[in-house]
């Protein structure tokens, strides 16, 4: 990818997510008004994109592409989780402005997140060598989506700025919790 197009859909992906925090709602969020404050014309943005939404899928996949990374580096190893949480939380907390409208807007309460922990649950049961199967019936699956909807929660508190947790409480947290459901 040239620079040029980099620096467009940087551009583009900016005024999307200040479209976002300003409206809320990304289906209040035109083309027309986007391509306007970027300043560019509609015909360079669908070069891009096919739809404001496919704005917002590709930074859903840059989440989860990053979290498939983490996943692969952990992959057919004995499992730090302190090492594993913070590089998760890290990912997170290094973009927390840039993700909290996306996780607060009625996008994100009504689409966004629900697809975001559907994902996540699908790479953490493809990929994710569980454990304690025995804690859920043998049933991989159910054990892959209660953990994706608890880290999926505990991101959207923490981006949002809903939980008074530095870091590495937040790890520290996660932490405590799996050591129970261990126990």
């Amino acid at each position: 990818m040239n620079r040029s197009v980099v620096r467009t859909k940087k551009a583009i992906r900016k005024v999307f997510l200040e479209l976002l925090e300003e409206k809320q709602d990304i289906d209040k969020i035109t083309v027309i008004e986007l391509t306007n404050r970027v300043g560019i014309v509609r015909s360079t943005f669908y070069s891009h994109y096919k739809d404001i939404e496919d704005v917002a899928k590709e930074i859903q996949n840059e989440m989860l592409d990053y979290i498939d990374e983490i996943i692969n580096d952990f992959k057919n190893q004995v499992i730090d989780l302190r090492a594993l949480f913070t590089k998760f939380y890290t990912f997170f907390s290094d973009r927390k402005l840039e993700y909290k409208d996306f996780f607060k807007s009625d996008f994100g309460d009504n689409r966004f997140v629900g697809e975001f922990k559907t994902a996540l649950s699908q790479r953490l049961y493809e990929n994710y060598p569980f454990n304690m199967v025995e804690f859920f019936n043998g049933d991989k699956e159910f054990e892959a989506k209660f953990f994706a909807a608890i880290f999926t929660g505990l991101i959207t508190q923490f981006v949002q700025g809903n939980i008074n947790f530095s870091l590495d409480e937040l790890i520290d947290f996660t932490l405590r919790l799996v050591d129970k459901i261990r126990a």
